[in-house]
């Protein structure tokens, strides 16, 4: 089996200002002819990473969150602002290795959301925490932003609703639909507030290999 430049897994959360279900996820990949809820889409992403490499250097026990708003209608429009944090736990090797996979100079996933990217707002060194329960997340990046995000359950016994084959970053394409609580984000002059908005969190693999989001 050929080597791959780089390869990582773990959590992933995304909370945006869209209503649920957010459209461009009912859109399918490459047909996104539903506008943002409110036109324009407050977009907040943020990465555990379990276990991953960037060639012989090692990622795993590190988080990084980008940032991005689309001023819409369609998210497929090529017009996004994106702000990248990585974890200040990195070392300068591991910031450098995250940085190419998050630009993605590296492929995969990121190499998508790059080609969407209109207005670069650079990379910053954050302290950020991720805690990913069965049903709910926190996430906070030290005087920047925090979210937690709460699983909508459904008619049975308190399981989560989850949605299968439709996020092209998660996991085989799979995750489960939550709810922003508190959520706000300020910097680089951009301020979101997504609380009671729509919100999911999944299980992601990434490679070089694969512009969508890999089965387990």
């Amino acid at each position: 089996m050929e080597e791959k430049v780089y390869r990582i897994e773990g959590d992933y959360l995304e909370s945006c200002n869209c209503a649920v279900v957010c459209p461009c996820l009912v859109n399918g990949v490459g047909n996104n002819k539903i506008p943002a809820t409110d036109w324009h889409c407050d977009l907040f992403l943020g990465y555990t990473i379990k276990k991953g490499h960037y060639k012989d250097i090692d990622l795993s026990g590190l988080n990084f969150v980008m940032a991005c708003y689309s001023p819409g209608p369609l998210m497929s429009v090529p017009n996004w602002a994106i702000a990248h944090y990585i974890d200040d736990n990195a070392t300068d090797e591991q910031y450098e290795a995250l940085k190419t996979i998050m630009s993605g100079e590296a492929g995969g996933v990121p190499s998508g959301l790059a080609a969407l990217m209109e207005i670069d707002l650079g990379y910053t060194r954050a302290k950020i925490t991720m805690d990913f329960q069965e049903l709910s997340v926190d996430l906070s990046i030290d005087g920047i932003a925090e979210c937690r995000v709460d699983a909508i359950t459904g008619m049975h016994d308190g399981e989560p609703v989850k949605m299968t084959n439709i996020h092209p970053q998660t996991q085989n394409g799979d995750c489960i639909q939550g709810l922003n609580g508190q959520m706000w984000y300020r910097d680089h002059n951009y301020t979101f507030n997504n609380t009671g908005r729509s919100a999911l969190f999944a299980k992601y693999i990434w490679a070089d290999t694969s512009d969508i989001g890999l089965k387990a």
